[in-house]
């Protein structure tokens, strides 16, 4: 972070504070902070001057900028994650255009599943669950053939573990986006 962002933030501290930030107290808070990334200060700063009664010291301000670094750093990583999400996707949508003897949507499942794990957006034991439920799907569409042209009689098993597990990890991503508030 250079000076003059730090200079600029500092001010809105003083704005609010007039008499609580000396020339030696910044000079300390700059070589404290300096390696900080300014948008994670300047959303510390913020976040400062809407929760604190008095002037913050530099322990608030440094706790205030660890919240925005972990903030942003779940944010990167639901990005990142949304990123492969749409990679897989387009992985997946040069998949179904091979011709194959597979059901499409069977394979889909399978590889997202595999996916999913790989990307930790699942643990161990949500993969057995939808293994288990992927393979007795999978016993079913092998005592019925070309079962993948009429989608009723597939319906069900995996259905329900995907949205279970969906609903599991729109859950986790509430506690992430609210956890610098903690």
């Amino acid at each position: 972070m250079d000076h003059i962002f730090y200079k600029q933030q500092i001010e809105r501290l003083r704005n609010q504070w007039p008499h609580a930030y000396s020339e030696e107290r910044m000079i300390i808070f700059y070589n404290a902070l300096r390696n900080v990334f300014p948008t994670d200060f300047a959303n510390a700063v913020s976040y400062c001057l809407a929760n604190s009664r008095g002037a913050p010291l530099l322990g608030e301000i440094s706790e205030a900028v660890f919240k925005m670094q972990e903030h942003r750093k779940a944010q990167e990583r639901y990005d990142d994650s949304d990123r492969q999400r749409k990679e897989f996707q387009n992985e997946l949508a040069q998949l179904a255009m091979n011709n194959t003897t597979a059901d499409p949507d069977f394979v889909l499942k399978c590889l997202k599943t595999k996916a999913d794990f790989e990307n930790k957006k699942i643990t161990k034991k949500e993969l057995d669950v939808i293994c288990d439920a992927l393979d007795k799907e999978a016993e079913i569409l092998t005592k019925k053939k070309r079962t993948y042209e009429n989608p009723d009689n597939w319906k069900g098993l995996v259905e329900e573990a995907t949205r279970i597990v969906m609903e599991q990890e729109k859950q986790k991503r509430r506690r992430e986006d609210f956890s610098f508030l903690k």
